[in-house]
């Protein structure tokens, strides 16, 4: 009975976190449609988890997305406008998504196999 108990309890908890692990992987789906031109990096802000995108452009605007794909704050330093200051908050980024042939000189990458186009 009580292998039973254990068994029924491994399997619950490996289900609860294939379901978070599904839901973040549709948010990067989300986020990678957005960027498939351009890059994807995996930061924290306020010790969770989020997304940066960059356009493959010089316009020098990026994106702060969270794991849902959900716009939580934009990173436009331009003339006219200020950077949200979560921006400047970002930690430990990593470079998970790269279009190949880019402006920034960096090797094509694609960490989750989210797909060249």
């Amino acid at each position: 009975m009580r292998s039973l108990g254990l068994i029924l309890l491994l399997l619950f908890a490996f289900q609860s976190c294939e379901k978070s692990g599904n839901g973040r992987t549709k948010g990067l789906k989300k986020i990678h449609e957005i960027f498939v031109h351009g890059q994807i990096s995996e930061c924290e802000l306020n010790k969770e988890l989020v997304y940066l995108g960059v356009h493959n452009n010089k316009e020098g605007y990026n994106t702060i997305y969270d794991v849902n794909g959900d716009q939580i704050a934009g990173c436009y330093w331009g003339c006219f406008s200020q950077p949200d200051s979560r921006c400047n908050e970002l930690k430990d980024c990593e470079l998970i998504y790269c279009i190949p042939n880019n402006i920034w000189g960096h090797p094509a990458k694609d960490s989750y196999n989210l797909g060249f186009k």
